[in-house]
């Protein structure tokens, strides 16, 4: 289930916590790899200028560990 996070910048996000992605992700955290199959966060901006929809088309998947810590 989304919830709403205080993000990078103090910038308000919708985070939801996702089992896996069938296609590997880089995370804006430490530009590593998220490999196919790993749990991770998918966060998005709830304070996009063009609107909600267009934070959620460029939502970004970050590693747990990268979103908690906020390596940014």
């Amino acid at each position: 289930m989304p919830r709403t996070q205080t993000g990078p910048g103090g910038a308000e996000f919708t985070v939801r916590h996702v089992r896996g992605g069938d296609k590997p992700y880089t995370c804006p955290g430490c530009h590593r790899v998220i490999a196919v199959g790993t749990p991770h966060v998918v966060a998005w901006s709830n304070e996009s200028l063009f609107g909600a929809d267009r934070g959620l088309e460029e939502r970004r998947h970050w590693h747990t560990s990268c979103w908690e810590r906020r390596l940014w």
